[in-house]
């Protein structure tokens, strides 16, 4: 995750972020990285794409262009 790796860089690089960013900031974000660290450690990242099936019950009901309403799908604002 990539996160992880910023969270870590920040750590092992905190005098150069202090002089890019300034000491104040510079000991916000190692607080921020050092807290968050060890709770990304135990979590992953995962992914799922969800799409609406179609009428007729598949799951390729992804809009695509050249339907005729521009491209877009039903607007589903208002509906409860």
């Amino acid at each position: 995750m990539p996160r992880r790796r910023v969270f870590r860089l920040w750590i092992r690089h905190g005098d150069a972020l202090a002089r890019e960013v300034g000491e104040s900031e510079a000991r916000n974000m190692l607080a921020s990285a050092r807290r968050r660290l060890p709770v990304l450690e135990g979590r992953r990242a995962i992914m799922l794409p969800l799409c609406r099936p179609t009428e007729e019950g598949s799951a390729s009901g992804i809009t695509r262009p050249g339907r005729g309403d521009g491209g877009r799908g039903p607007d589903e604002r208002n509906r409860t």
